[in-house]
């Protein structure tokens, strides 16, 4: 996750962080341009079956993806996706990718708590 614990306590919904995760999908590919966004649009659709709107819950077909497109260079990509999810959270820490960044979502998800009710007593 990120390198030093955040405490920070989110009450969303999944589908609401999900939304939110889209969101710093679409803004950190948007950053190289308009015409690469749709490139990768594009080569997600017809290469890999894979809509833009479903990659935040396809993120590891997500990476894939990227890996087959850009090599070593999607870690670069993922990194921005990972900033700005993190700007958008409010998550001040830099993040780390070192197992992915399906893994690095999901820590984030379980670290903040998204989608599971408090239980009081």
């Amino acid at each position: 996750m990120c390198n030093r614990r955040t405490e920070i306590h989110v009450h969303m919904s999944e589908d609401k962080f999900e939304g939110v995760v889209a969101e710093a999908i679409e803004e950190a590919l948007n950053e190289y341009g308009r015409a690469v966004y749709r490139v990768i649009e594009y080569y997600l659709r017809t290469r890999h079956q894979l809509p833009i709107h479903e990659a935040p819950r396809r993120l590891r077909e997500f990476s894939v993806a990227l890996r087959l497109m850009f090599g070593s260079g999607a870690g670069i990509i993922e990194r921005k996706i990972a900033l700005k999810l993190c700007e958008k959270l409010g998550v001040t820490e830099e993040p780390s990718l070192d197992t992915g960044l399906e893994a690095f979502v999901e820590s984030l998800k379980n670290s903040l708590s998204i989608g599971q009710r408090e239980v009081r007593g």
